[in-house]
């Protein structure tokens, strides 16, 4: 057990081995950052403990996820984040140790310097998104806290700590942490049960969608037809018209012996150019027929690895089992199929050039000339990205690269710096999919020759899908060209309706936005004009009971942040009293309510006067805010406020 940190702690003739030389530099970096010199021991120590490990999971790229290792660095460093704030480092700050820790370990693990400000650059967006998701969750937390303990509860119910979890991202460790801090408890057993639940829904629902050709994995008849003829041969990447055999048709779920006109059903072909939907690209279509026969392939789709289904509408005459034919598959969709699936290779290099090699493939969709990306990166994208993005894109498509395909070993392509997932869903020989010297990746889908033949691509949207996971969506080819006439048109029907010319749209726009601005502010200002006015006269009205002033009304129409501002100035003016207001619209309702003490609760009051509209409400003592969709209830629910106001004031005397 005499590891390098203690051996250091000995000859360095300290006491443990966060005071040798290998940790006191991160500990007087987190010593310095804080604006009061305070020390927290186990804090600390743990914080610099968590970073250093960080920065060398980062730097073997185990990004933080939701699953897996990926799971064990993002609980690492929620923990050091929350414990940063616990000593009053509200911001995030790991990521400026990262420095620290590269300079101490850069000699013996050079890889850290290279990738320094990638590890910094994840660790800072994680941070942020914990931040923001902390916020959220404290807050609700902490009410959910004061509340049990004012009822004398000591356990948080499952369904809370499940609730804050699936739909605020509050982590459930955390939850119980805080719990435990609180000197309550969370039941463990029960949430996991409620997220068994959640995901055996999923899994369900997910099942119910996917009403394909993998529903005929279970047949005993196709079991047993894999077992006589063993896989189909895939001819795809030689040819796209081919002479072979029909050695099994699927109608109605079951095996038969021919097809006809009219029908549909699965057919099984001996060998096929076919190719079926796998690796994110979708499956082929085209026709399988004879002299006398034909039939659409609408899709195709692989089953247990071997067999490869082709779903058909049979157009003419009868398909006969073991009877030869000829497959055909649609050479131009192909094309388009292939245009994209070239292109995806092409962004993901190029998304690793611009944005650092963070970033890794966690999902695609190829399409006709259309794309569908899903990567790891920890960062929003900002415009001047996109757009260096879309330009090496273009450039390398100029460059008109060559794309080699391969046959080699997965362990050679590991070793060739491909890219590739890695798991055990590939086979001992492997496709390598080589763009010039510019991408290389392990790849079983179909390609075009050179990237000249993509033509053209366009990013046309990018977003975040999760936590670390952004989305890109591109077009290439045809489709490229039609978007950029569907702009085209649109820019001119937006001229047109506007009545100027489409580089005259933006001025024309500003001019009108400036319009409308005055308009709002006259607009504005004749209302506040209203509403003081009404102010005035509520005031006068306002009904006297036990010493303390009531005043209610509503408005037509008025927003929700008028209504809020009008309660508050009634408040300011009144030195003991009560406030409840409604704005009311056709549908709906809102209501505020605004005290100056303690004792007759805007809460209360604000909740009795929902309930009786036919909505809910709540908050704070001295402010609380509510609503209803039955508008209709709400001039009866304002004139029973004195009474209720009335009741709280005979209690505060009792």
């Amino acid at each position: 057990g005499m590891g390098l940190e203690r051996t250091a702690s000995v000859l360095q003739g300290v006491e443990d081995d966060y005071q040798t030389d290998l940790f006191s530099p991160i500990l007087d970096w987190l010593k310095n950052l804080l604006p009061e010199k305070i020390y927290e021991e186990k804090s600390f120590r743990t914080i610099c403990d968590h970073l250093r490990a960080l920065t060398f999971l980062l730097g073997e790229e185990i990004l933080p996820s939701n699953v897996g290792r990926g799971y064990v660095v993002r609980r690492i460093l929620r923990r050091a984040h929350r414990l940063g704030r616990k000593l009053g480092l509200e911001d995030p700050f790991l990521y400026q140790g990262v420095s620290t820790v590269v300079k101490l370990m850069e000699e013996p693990y050079p890889h850290l310097k290279k990738k320094q400000g990638e590890i910094a650059s994840v660790i800072k967006a994680e941070e942020e998104n914990f931040r923001d998701t902390l916020s959220r969750g404290m807050r609700i937390l902490d009410a959910l806290i004061g509340n049990l303990k004012a009822k004398g509860k000591k356990l948080i119910p499952p369904r809370d700590v499940f609730r804050l979890y699936d739909t605020y991202g509050f982590p459930i460790e955390l939850t119980a942490e805080i719990a435990l801090e609180e000197g309550l408890a969370i039941d463990k057993k029960a949430t996991e049960l409620l997220l068994a639940e959640q995901k055996k829904w999923g899994r369900e629902d997910f099942r119910k969608k996917r009403q394909d050709m993998r529903q005929f994995t279970a047949s005993t008849h196709l079991t047993r037809l894999k077992e006589q003829m063993g896989r189909v041969e895939f001819k795809g990447y030689e040819a796209l018209r081919l002479e072979t055999t029909l050695v099994g048709i699927i109608k109605k779920k079951s095996l038969a012996k021919e097809l006809n006109q009219g029908e549909e059903g699965e057919l099984i072909l001996q060998s096929t150019p076919f190719y079926p939907e796998g690796g994110g690209q979708i499956g082929d279509q085209g026709l399988i027929f004879t002299s006398n026969s034909r039939a659409q392939v609408v899709d195709t789709q692989k089953m247990d690895e071997e067999l490869i289904l082709h779903r058909v509408k049979m157009l003419k005459g009868t398909l006969k089992k073991g009877e030869e034919v000829v497959a055909e598959v649609d050479k131009p969709r192909r094309k388009a199929i292939s245009r994209a699936h070239t292109a995806t290779h092409l962004l993901q290099a190029v998304l690793r050039e611009i944005l650092g090699t963070t970033v890794k493939q966690s999902g695609s969709l190829v399409d006709e000339d259309r794309l569908r990306f899903d990567f790891t990166y920890f960062s929003a994208i900002t415009r001047h990205e996109l757009q260096k993005i879309t330009g090496l894109l273009n450039e390398k498509i100029r460059e008109v690269l060559p794309v080699m395909v391969e046959e080699t070993t997965l362990d050679e392509a590991h070793q060739r710096g491909a890219i590739a997932l890695f798991e055990p869903k590939y086979e001992e020989r492997v496709k390598l999919v080589n763009i010039g010297e510019f991408s290389k990746e392990v790849c079983g889908g179909t390609h075009l020759s050179n990237l000249g033949e993509i033509g053209l691509m366009k990013i046309i949207s990018e977003t975040s899908i999760a936590s670390g996971v952004r989305r890109i969506e591109a077009l290439v080819g045809e489709k490229t060209l039609k978007w950029g006439e569907e702009k085209e048109n649109l820019l001119k029907t937006i001229a047109t309706k506007l009545g100027t010319s489409e580089d005259g749209i933006l001025t024309r726009l500003q001019e009108k936005e400036e319009r409308l601005q005055n308009q709002d502010r006259e607009l504005k200002r004749w209302q506040e004009k209203s509403v003081n006015l009404k102010i005035t006269k509520m005031l006068e009205e306002a009904q006297e009971i036990g010493g303390v002033k009531v005043v209610s009304g509503k408005w037509d129409n008025l927003s929700a942040e008028m209504l809020r501002e009008v309660a508050e100035k009634l408040k300011a003016k009144l030195k003991k009293g009560i406030v409840v207001l409604a704005s009311v619209s056709p549908n709906k309702a809102f209501l505020v309510a605004a005290s100056t003490q303690e004792s007759l609760s805007a809460d209360k009051i604000i909740r009795e006067v929902s309930r009786l509209a036919g909505g809910s409400g709540g908050g704070r003592w001295d402010f609380a805010q509510g609503g209803t969709s039955e508008s209709l209830k709400v001039s009866p629910a304002l004139k029973k406020v004195p009474l209720i106001v009335e009741k709280y004031v005979l209690l505060t005397k009792n």
